[in-house]
Parts: C-alpha cells; structure tokens; sequence
C-alpha cells in the first residue's frame, strides 16, 4: 500500500458508510490486511456498534472513546496510573476540578474552563478566551491530573487527550505500546471536535493511508465542540491528500433533492443530485396549531390502513416537549402508536411505576416483592430490607439497621404507600399515593407525572373500559404496560431532529421545525447550525417527506415589527427572532404538493 490520504465530503443519503465498507473490502481482498490492520473509527459508540455486528469480523470498529482507553490501559505505567484506571463521571471531575483551582479560580472560571476542556478546546485557546495567566492554568491542569492519577481514575476527555498522545509519543519513537493501523477509515468527521480532531489527525500521521468521510452540512454538535466546515477545511490542513465529493443521493428522491437545495444557506456546500422519481413533499399548511396536529395523526392513521409499516413512518419535531405533546393527538386520532424509543426518564417512571403495581397487586407474597423493590431502588442489604418488612408497623431504626437518616425516610415512605385495593380504593388515589410516596418531587418535569405519562401513551384506554372491581382494574392496567413495553420496537418513530441523524424512514413527517425562534437571552444560539438541524430532518425519508406548518407562528413575526424603538432599545440583543429555514413560498409551491386547512 502507497501513503495517501483522500477526503471525501458527501452529501445525506450518498452511502459514506457503504463507501467506507467497500474500501475495507478491498484492503481485505487485494491488499491482503488483516482485521486487526483496520482501524474504523467513528464518533458514535451506537454506529461503531452496529458496524462491530456487520464488519466485525473484517475490521477494528471503536469510536474514539473506547480507541483512546485502550491506549490507556496498554500504557498505564507510561501515563502514571498505577493500574487500569476506573471510569470518573463528569459530576465527579467537575468537583475535584473545582476543588484545585479554588483560590485561584472564580466559581464562573472554573465552570467556563472546564466546559471548554470538555468540548476539547486546548488551553491556550480557553486561556485566551478567559484572560488566564497560562502559566498559572499550566500548573494547576497538572494538580489536576495528579490527583486523578492519584484516584486511579479517566474521564471520557482523558480517554481523547490520552489516546491522542500516545500516537504523538509513538511517532517521536517513545516506549509506548501501539500497534498504527495500515487503513484508517473515520465516519462522521464533521462531529468531532477540536481535540477529537487531533487524535485523528495523528492517526493519519501513523497510518500507512487513510480516507475520512462526512458532510459539513450535517454538522449539529456544536454545543459538543464540533466545528462547521470541518471536511472542507481538513484538506486545506494535509498536504498531498485527494479530495473528493460525493453528490449522488440514493435515499432522496428528485422532488425532495430539489426542494432541498432550494433552502436557504446552501451555498459553498454540494448540491444534492438524484435519479430517483417519487412523489412531491407535501406541505401541510394550517391555521392553527390544534389543527395541524390532528391533520398530522390523521395522515398517519391513512397511511397506515394502506399498509405501511409503523416502523417506516417518522415524526420529527424540534424539542422533547413537541413530540409529547403530539403523541396525544396521535392517541386521540385512533392511531395505535407510542415512540419508537422511551426517553429514559420515562421509562425508569413507568418502570418503577410497574413494580408499585406487582407490590400491590401480589398480596400473598406482598412482603417478598417489597423486600426485592426495597433492594433495587433504596440499595438496602437483604438483610435490612427482610428485617423491615417482616414488621412493617414498628418504628424503623436508622442506627440499628445501618442505614442513614435520608434512606430511612424513604423506607418509611415507601411503607405507607403499600395500600389496600378494597371497593373504596380509587385509581386516583392509586396515582396520587405512588407520586407522593414512591416518585417523590417532580421539580418542574410534570411531563414524568405518572398520569401525563400513562394518558400520553394511551394506556389508559383499556383501564376505562375494564371491571368496576380495582383489582381488575388495576390487573389490565399493568398488563396494558407489559404489552407497551413488549411491543416498543414496531412502533412510529417520534422523536427530535438530533436524535434522528443517521436514521431513514420511507414518510417523515416534519413538525413545527421550520423557524428559529430563539432568545439569546436564555439560549447560546446558531443561525447556522439551526439551519443544519433542520437540513438533517429534511433528508431523512426516502419516498414522501411532509411538512406540517403552522399559520399562525406568523403572526410573531409580525407582532416584533410591531415594537416600538425604545422598547427594541430595551430588549436589545436578548429579542426574540423568527427565523425562516424555507425557501419562498413561490418555490414551495414548485416543489411541494400543497394542502392549505
């Protein structure tokens, strides 16, 4: 193999990942490589493990992460750990670090340098940003990473900076243990960040050749660190590479290709071809919110009885809040659907809540059931969970039984939520006992209210209709939420437009995406990456794609032109905008289908 270096920026739906396998094929097949002399590298750990199931066996697939921890637990000596160091959560570091620079910190500094370390900025460039004394900051990153070796302990940055340096060390003949792949292949290169960016840089230094693939315009991680135009710039930054683009689209048909490069902010990056014919978007224009909303279900409930798969049908909104809020429109419209995936907030409440039901529900062996619950979610011993409930009415003990004074009052708590489902027993009383006993403070998240959640997935129908008998009752109701979980994977996907990047469905129903109605005030916000966000969400279906939008947004719009000047003196740069991503409306009307209710 020759040393080269090629660069491909390709564009939604061109098979970056498909081009990247057939590189490994060949490398494989005429190269004669073998599968530890591939190195595939990709920021996500969901797509290096799927990719681990379908190539493993041809190549290396890690995302940076799991690749720097490995060079970590090879070179422990060489990094100063006195053995395999332990996984240090965020939380953790956050404090230790604060611990350190207290005294020569602010609270805020040490706040703002951290998250900056965090999103891979060095430190000369947090230290420019912040007015540090570099020296100073020199020292105390030092302290820092004294006493998490002291610990015996890596955070996921460690992991990135650490691997990235035993290259480095590797190249200047250093005595560290590592093995440089013959091929690197990198996926998704517009998602890293600056010291991710580094690591991969020296992977290239050490590789005999090496192809990195991506598309500046799906670069939406910005609050991770990542940077736009990272693709385009990476060539400017390797001498001799081949740069290629890649502008063929084999998910797209023609009519949404063309209505996506009619949207604003497509200039510097390729235009998207396509030879697949198919049918119009179809725009969904309503004049209120309500409206839409049921439109929206009632499209979905159509293509349904049609035929289509659940699971090839997907709804994209912009925040969690929205597709909550959609889920009951779908549930009202007789559309048997939930989300594809629980958040899993949600699911530990339902869970939880599922486990309260089998307590009350299993009265011969209620003290066994209450014995493993007192286990799982308050971490009693076995012994001081069966010592508890063997005498459910006496005083409970915090020293006798070993256990704090917090954890005892949970205990107790629990206790008296233990109720007896008699003819009086009301399914409300139920909610409210299990909220007030077993859930605890809700804090503002009322979206994880056991009754929101419930009636949001439908999985109060069956309980309606069941016995007037509260064991009966209660009985359906929890097989109803076996089922639901059951049968969670056939279902429509729901979900924010960052969680659908490197997902495809035939119908993708976009909804209340289309503008950027942010205030600076409470929101570090991009024009630009809201505009990749939404480039993202357009370019995820492969037969229809349909944009339910809202009338009477406009009217904001209007209302801020509307202000009077002083009152914009006032409001100053924290003003509410709206910002549209779509093109003109003589142009949706040529490119889409267009249904105005």
């Amino acid at each position: 193999m020759t040393k080269k270096v090629k660069i491909v920026q390709a564009v939604a739906g061109s098979g970056k990942t498909t081009l990247l396998k057939k590189e490994i094929e060949t490398a494989r097949n005429y190269d004669g490589l073998s599968p530890d002399q591939i190195l595939f590298v990709t920021f996500s750990r969901k797509l290096a493990e799927e990719l681990n199931r379908e190539i493993g066996n041809q190549a290396t697939v890690k995302n940076l992460h799991k690749l720097g921890f490995n060079l970590i637990r090879k070179n422990t000596s060489y990094f100063g750990f006195a053995k395999i160091p332990k996984l240090y959560h965020s939380s953790s570091e956050r404090k230790l670090f604060r611990s350190v620079t207290r005294g020569f910190l602010s609270k805020t500094q040490a706040k703002d340098f951290f998250k900056a370390r965090q999103k891979g900025q060095s430190r000369k460039e947090i230290c420019q940003s912040l007015n540090l004394d570099e020296a100073i900051i020199k020292k105390l990153l030092k302290e820092f990473s004294k006493q998490k070796k002291k610990r015996n302990v890596c955070s996921f940055t460690d992991m990135t900076l650490l691997g990235s340096k035993a290259c480095w060390a590797w190249s200047k003949n250093k005595n560290v243990s590592f093995q440089p792949p013959r091929l690197l292949c990198v996926d998704e290169f517009q998602d890293l960040n600056d010291a991710e960016k580094l690591f991969i840089r020296r992977l290239i230094t050490v590789s005999e050749k090496g192809i990195i693939v991506g598309d500046d315009r799906q670069a939406i991680y910005s609050f991770k660190g990542a940077s736009f135009n990272a693709v385009s710039k990476l060539k400017d930054e390797i001498p001799n590479c081949q740069y290629e683009t890649l502008d063929r689209s084999y998910r797209l048909t023609m009519e949404t290709a063309a209505l996506v490069n009619a949207c604003e902010n497509t200039e510097g990056y390729p235009r998207i071809k396509s030879l697949r014919p198919g049918c119009k978007p179809l725009f969904l224009e309503c004049s209120s919110r309500r409206e839409g909303l049921d439109a929206a279900a009632i499209e979905i409930k159509r293509l349904l009885d049609d035929g289509v798969s659940p699971k090839a049908i997907a709804c994209i909104t912009k925040f969690k809040k929205d597709f909550r809020q959609f889920q009951s429109f779908l549930v009202k419209n007789g559309v048997p659907v939930k989300v594809s995936k629980l958040a899993a907030d949600e699911l530990e409440v339902i869970e939880h809540f599922l486990y309260y039901l089998e307590i009350i529900l299993d009265e011969n062996e209620s003290n066994r059931m209450l014995v493993s619950y007192l286990q799982d979610y308050l971490d009693l011993s076995e012994e001081q969970a069966t010592s508890i409930c063997s005498n459910i009415d006496a005083r409970i003990t915090g020293k006798e039984l070993g256990i704090d004074d917090s954890t005892r009052r949970k205990t107790r708590d629990r206790l008296n939520g233990i109720i007896t489902l008699d003819e009086k027993c009301s399914f409300e009383r139920v909610l409210r006992i299990f909220t007030k006993k077993f859930q605890g403070k809700l804090d503002g998240s009322f979206h994880l209210a056991i009754k929101n959640l419930l009636g949001r997935y439908g999985l109060l129908e069956n309980y309606e209709i069941a016995s007037d008998d509260p064991k009966v009752k209660i009985e359906t109701l929890k097989k109803s939420i076996e089922q639901f979980l059951e049968s969670e994977n056939d279902t429509i996907y729901v979900n924010t437009q960052h969680s659908a990047k490197g997902r495809t469905f035939d119908h993708v129903f976009l909804i209340d995406i289309f503008e950027g109605n942010i205030s600076y005030k409470f929101k570090k916000w991009s024009k630009r990456e809201e505009s990749n966000l939404f480039h993202v969400a357009l370019t995820r279906a492969r037969e229809r794609l349909y944009l339910v939008f809202f009338k009477e947004d406009l009217g904001f719009e209007n209302k801020q032109k509307e202000k009077s000047e002083k009152k914009r003196r006032q409001v100053g740069k924290h003003e509410r905008q709206l910002i549209s991503f779509l093109p003109d409306r003589s142009l949706i009307s040529k490119y889409c289908e267009v249904k105005t209710l």
